[in-house]
């Protein structure tokens, strides 16, 4: 169950629900939208103007428009089922939805505000949290919770191309 604007997105095995309005008595009934079982509770998050959640084919979108897999562009089915979207968790800050999946312990960050550029970062993580207002993304491993590239570390060495560069404030 995610919320976004006036309205509520509920993820279930089978086909994804809407209910739309401000007081529960004045819901309208729910739209019951294409087939998209969801695969990964932790997955669900809530966005702009929707929620994403992990699906069999790719990482998928809900909002007023309906349910499509935004992720298709992305990721090939074979890419995707090898990253195990039953195990997906997502967070999102306002700008950048960030994807963790314990597969090569990746970290995915599509920036959903300007074009979609996608980044992949190698870090383990049990769950994911990002603050709204400062952007900052916590992430937690057992009992420990960590902020992803905090600014009081040194910042993370990235490889682009055929070298590695570092760049002087975090690029995540």
């Amino acid at each position: 169950i995610a919320p976004f604007q006036q309205s509520l997105g509920v993820v279930t095995k089978g086909m994804p629900i809407l209910f739309t309005g401000i007081a529960p008595p004045a819901m309208t009934p729910p739209r019951h939208l294409k087939p998209f079982p969801g695969v990964s509770r932790a997955s669900v998050c809530s966005v702009a103007d929707g929620i994403v959640f992990a699906t069999r084919t790719g990482l998928a979108r809900m909002d007023l428009g309906g349910v499509n897999v935004f992720t298709e562009g992305l990721f090939l089915p074979d890419q995707w089922h090898a990253l195990q979207p039953q195990n997906i968790s997502c967070a999102f800050d306002g700008v950048r939805l960030f994807i963790g999946t314990p597969v090569e312990l990746r970290l995915f960050t599509i920036n959903l505000v300007e074009g979609g550029a996608m980044v992949t970062a190698y870090q383990r993580q049990d769950c994911t949290w990002a603050d709204p207002r400062s952007g900052a993304l916590f992430f937690s491993l057992g009992a420990r919770v960590w902020e992803f590239d905090a600014l009081d570390n040194p910042p993370m060495a990235m490889d682009w191309q055929a070298r590695e560069i570092l760049i002087p404030r975090p690029g995540n």
